[in-house]
């Protein structure tokens, strides 16, 4: 399934939106969510008494939460559903190698549904929270969104990037010796004890 070309399309659909969301957003006095914490515009401005902004985030809301979550579900869903057969056609004839493999897929299998869930659990928030403000406006849901919540997603929201090392390291052996060696390489620069 993954090709340099359908790689090169990937990276070019996300150089492509950031460019003509970032253009807009500079063109443009939407204000600033200070809130958000990251270069987000006051989606709260959005409501429908202002359709271009409204309609333009709605379009935001597609291309960047809706579109890429359907993805990276369909995605993976389709290696597990792989996984899934190739691990029951390998236990059919099952001996002492087969059923290793057998066990080491399905550790596979299990950490990439906690990838999954792990990112849906931490992106929504942040997402629902966007999308309350846009439909809304000031006078809607927003009103009884504490602001301190709208970082806390955020916050959330940026930390699903970095989770997926660690789930794998709970479940590979192979990452866990990689990263004990990356410490002692770490411990040995820094002259640490």
């Amino acid at each position: 399934m993954v090709t340099y070309n359908r790689i090169a399309a990937g990276c070019g659909y996300v150089w492509v939106m950031c460019l003509a969301v970032s253009v807009v957003w500079v063109s443009t006095e939407y204000g600033y969510d200070f809130w958000a914490g990251v270069c987000d515009v006051t989606w709260a401005n959005f409501g429908p008494d202002f359709p271009r902004e409204f309609y333009f985030a709605i379009v935001c809301a597609f291309i960047y939460v809706f579109i890429p979550s359907a993805i990276i579900l369909a995605c993976n869903l389709l290696i597990i559903q792989f996984s899934k057969e190739k691990g029951h056609a390998a236990t059919a004839g099952s001996d002492g190698k087969q059923d290793a493999k057998s066990k080491a897929n399905s550790k596979v299998l299990k950490a990439m549904i906690i990838v999954i869930l792990s990112f849906f659990t931490l992106t929504f928030p942040s997402a629902l929270i966007k999308i309350l403000k846009v439909i809304g406006g000031k006078d809607g849901p927003v009103k009884y969104i504490p602001n301190i919540f709208t970082t806390f997603t955020t916050f959330l929201q940026l930390s699903a990037s970095i989770v997926n090392p660690f789930i794998y390291g709970l479940f590979r052996k192979d990452f866990r010796d990689a990263y004990a060696k990356l410490w002692k390489q770490m411990k040995q620069a820094l002259n640490l004890k």
